[in-house]
């Protein structure tokens, strides 16, 4: 995995915006579904952030950066979060993704 940088962000943001806007009309339909909006712009995005959404380090699971499909507890109750980003361990902020 290639270290984030801020030109290599800015490229890859480029790329993403450029993607979204040439089929934006699809984008924005409901036959493009959550899934999908996943696999061709969140994870590119945290990806080009630095994110490690892969594992790529092997880290134990209740270490890893990135964890997908989780359960969390948000005032009390169990709810799914689509992405939780953890640094040193500990839970930091929660993606929610909508198409």
């Amino acid at each position: 995995m290639t270290k984030a940088t801020f030109d290599t962000f800015r490229t890859e943001l480029q790329r993403l915006v450029e993607a979204f806007q040439a089929k934006s009309r699809y984008h924005n339909s409901n036959d493009y579904d959550e899934p999908a909006l996943r696999n061709d712009f969140l994870n590119p995005f945290w990806r080009a952030l630095g994110w490690d959404l892969e594992n790529l380090a092997r880290k134990t699971q209740l270490l890893r950066d990135v964890q997908l499909e989780t359960r969390v507890d948000i005032a009390g109750r169990k709810k799914r979060a689509d992405y939780i980003f953890r640094t040193d361990g500990m839970d930091r902020f929660v993606c929610e993704a909508k198409p």
